[in-house]
């Protein structure tokens, strides 16, 4: 009959470099990390369509009115008049709900 063997000790040079290796391996993961949305931002910005951001992107203009005027003892502040603009794109709004 076969009897089983123990596992060895580990030693402390042994075990200093398995943490040592959990570090480096750690460290690496975090830098890919960042590398990895680095280059997601870059070529997103790249990519991203120069006509679709120039237009208001359905957003209404503000056109500013004329400077104020005083009459008498009462002022009048100047005013912005919101100009609504026409889009073409559809909106989609999601709560993550079911």
């Amino acid at each position: 009959m076969k009897t089983l063997r123990t596992a060895d000790r580990i030693t402390s040079a042994d075990r200093d470099r398995t943490v040592r290796r959990l570090r480096d391996l750690t460290i690496g993961t975090a830098l890919a990390g960042m590398l990895g949305v680095g280059g997601f931002g870059a070529v997103a910005a790249a990519t991203h369509s120069a006509a679709a951001s120039s237009s208001s992107g359905g957003l209404a203009a503000i056109a500013p009115t004329a400077p104020s005027t005083t009459s008498g003892s009462r002022s009048t502040a100047p005013t912005a008049t919101v100009t609504p603009t026409a889009t073409t794109k559809h909106a989609q709004v999601s709560t993550g709900g079911s």
